[in-house]
Formats: structure tokens, sequence, C-alpha cells
């Protein structure tokens, strides 16, 4: 039982990975492999390998090769047959993290009526690929965040906390109030804001 294009540990991505699954025979080669009642057969005299693909799509670290590839058979042309996944070999890496991080804020004391400076904390994590990066703006965009490394925030218990000294946009001591937002972003770059 083979397995092509299975990523090393932590790996991650945000983008679904197709895992190729099969035969490879290096003596008498693969005559077929059979994979949900349909035989797929070796169209070549030198077929050393013989393949079939799956696309993973949802977030996951690790799967279970039966409840998602499915139970296949390979046989080679000395008429050796294997069924597949194997029981040292019953799962596949994955890594995907379509998941955005988790992530609460608070803006500490009630000088956001009443100044430009501000320290907002934002609490995130990740279950999956981890966090990478948090800013503070008052549009709610990414685009307009000047990213701070995860590294410089306090972690506990699988959460980062992170305080952060912001100036609000307004100098004009008119008291305007702005919304903050808190915006996490994790390894793959999925990003949720608060």
């Amino acid at each position: 039982c083979s397995y092509i294009n299975e990523p090393e540990e932590n790996n991650w991505t945000k983008n679904d990975r197709t895992i190729s699954f099969g035969c490879e025979d290096n003596e008498s080669g693969c005559l077929y492999i059979k994979h949900n009642n349909e035989t797929t057969n070796c169209t070549s005299e030198l077929c050393k390998q013989l393949y079939k693909e799956y696309k993973y799509t949802n977030t996951a670290s690790k799967e279970n090769i039966k409840s998602t590839i499915g139970t296949f058979i390979l046989s080679d042309k000395a008429g050796n047959t294997t069924e597949c996944p194997v029981k040292e070999k019953e799962e596949i890496n994955v890594y995907i993290d379509k998941t955005a991080p988790e992530n609460s804020v608070t803006v500490k004391s009630k000088e956001v009526y009443n100044s430009r400076k501000i320290t907002v904390t934002i609490t995130v994590s990740d279950k999956h690929s981890g966090m990478n990066s948090v800013c503070v703006t008052t549009s709610g965009k990414d685009s307009d965040c000047n990213w701070l490394d995860i590294n410089t925030c306090i972690k506990s218990n699988g959460k980062y906390t992170c305080n952060i000294d912001y100036t609000l946009p307004s100098n004009d001591g008119s008291g305007t109030r702005y919304s903050i937002f808190g915006h996490a972003k994790d390894n793959v770059g999925n990003t949720s804001n608060k």
C-alpha cells in the first residue's frame, strides 16, 4: 500500500490536498487496483506503479484511511494481493487548516473615549496550524494591519495574550468614539477579527 503527496508532519496548508494511493512493486510489477468495486488495470508491460487519487477538503491533521479513501485491493503480476489499509498504516497525514483562529478583545480603561492612546488586549488561539500574528485596527480590515509577531505575546494553556498599545487616529480632542478590532492570523493565513 503506497501513498504519494502525503505531507510531512505539521506541513499545514489551507488548500485542498490530493493524495495518490495505490500500488508500487519493483519486482513483478503492479497488475491492478480494486477500489469501490471498480478495477483499474495496469496498461504497461513495465508497470511498476499504479495509483488513484483522493482529494481531502476538510480541516484535519490526520484522517482515517478506511473512512475516507476506503478499502482497496492491490495485486502484482506474480499473483500476490494486499488489502489496504494495513494495520501498520491506518491514518494518513493531511494537515489542512481552513478554520480561522479564535479571538477575543478587551480595551483597557475608559481612555477609549477621551484619549488617543489605549491598551488593547487580544486573546487568541488556533487548534490547527498554530498562531502567527495579531494586530489592532479601527477599520476591521486585515489590509490595514501592522501585524505583530505572536512570539511577543504571553502563551499560557494553549492561548496567547497580547497587550498592544494603540494610538487612535483622531487628534482633535473631540472624544470621537471608535470601534476597536483585534485581528488574528494563523500560520497558513486564515484570519479572524473581533
